[in-house]
C-alpha cells in the first residue's frame, strides 16, 4: 500500500512538472511572437544640401546644377487713354443727355458743333420736336422752334439730299465744310414746301401747315441755291 501511494505521488509530481514546462514554453513563444510583430523604428534620413554631390555624381565628377532663379510674373501693360482721345459721337451723347433734362438750347449747340454732318441735322430735328411738344404742352408759342426745325431740315437736304441732275458730296468733303459760312442759307417755305424735305415727318408737315398754311410749290433746296451748290 505504501508503494502504491508513493507511485501516485510521483505520477502527480511528474504531471505537475510537465504542465509547468508546457506553460513556460507557451509563454516564451507568445513573447517572441509579440516582438516579431512590433513595427520597425523609422529610418532617419539626412537632408542633403541642394549643391551637395550624391555618391554617383561624386564618382562621375558631375558638377551639381544650381536651381534657376524664379522669373518674375509678367506684368500687364497699363494702357492709358489721353484726354485728347475722345469718342467721335461724344457730342451726340451729351446732346441726348441735355435734351432728356429739358435743356434744349444746350442740346442744339452741341449738335451745331458737328454740322453739316447728317447725324447732327437729324439729332437737331429730334431735339426741336421735343422742344415743340414741350412748348405746346405748356401752351407757349413754338413758332421760333418750328422755324428752326424747318430751316435745319431744308439745309440737310442741301448738303445730303438726292436731287435730280446733282451729285451728292462725299462724307469726307462734308466734314471739311465750314458750316458757319452756310448757316444763313435761306429756305423760303412758300417756294420750297415740305414734300421734298426728307427729314420732315408727317407731324412736322402738319405743324407747318397749321402755322403757315399750304405752300405755293414744293421744290428742292439744292436747286433753289444751285449757284452756291456749284461752288462746293
Amino acid at each position: 500500500m505504501i508503494l502504491i501511494g508513493l507511485s501516485i505521488l510521483a505520477a502527480i509530481g511528474l504531471l505537475v512538472l510537465i504542465v509547468w514546462a508546457l506553460h513556460r514554453n507557451q509563454r516564451i513563444e507568445n513573447q517572441e511572437s509579440v516582438d516579431r510583430n512590433l513595427p520597425l523604428p523609422p529610418i532617419e534620413l539626412k537632408q542633403s544640401d541642394a549643391n551637395e554631390l550624391s555618391d554617383v555624381e561624386d564618382m562621375l565628377g558631375i558638377e551639381p546644377e544650381s536651381s534657376p532663379a524664379p522669373r518674375p510674373a509678367p506684368v500687364a501693360a497699363k494702357v492709358e487713354l489721353s484726354d485728347s482721345v475722345a469718342s467721335p459721337d461724344q457730342w451726340l451723347v451729351r446732346s441726348r443727355e441735355c435734351a432728356s433734362q429739358g435743356d434744349f438750347d444746350a442740346a442744339l449747340q452741341l449738335c451745331e458743333s458737328a454740322l453739316p454732318q447728317m447725324g447732327a441735322f437729324r439729332q437737331s430735328c429730334v431735339v426741336l420736336r421735343a422742344q415743340i411738344r414741350e412748348l405746346k404742352k405748356k401752351r407757349h408759342s413754338h413758332s421760333r422752334a418750328l422755324e428752326q426745325l424747318y430751316q435745319l431740315a431744308a439745309q440737310a437736304d442741301f448738303f445730303h439730299g438726292k436731287t435730280p441732275n446733282t451729285k451728292a458730296l462725299a462724307p469726307s468733303a462734308v466734314k471739311q465744310i465750314d458750316y458757319a459760312a452756310w448757316k444763313a442759307l435761306s429756305s423760303p417755305y412758300a417756294v420750297l414746301g415740305y414734300k421734298h424735305v426728307s427729314l420732315l415727318t408727317k407731324t412736322d408737315a402738319k405743324w407747318l401747315v397749321q402755322e403757315w398754311g399750304e405752300p405755293e410749290s414744293h421744290g428742292y433746296m439744292r436747286e433753289l441755291h444751285l449757284a452756291q451748290w456749284n461752288t462746293l
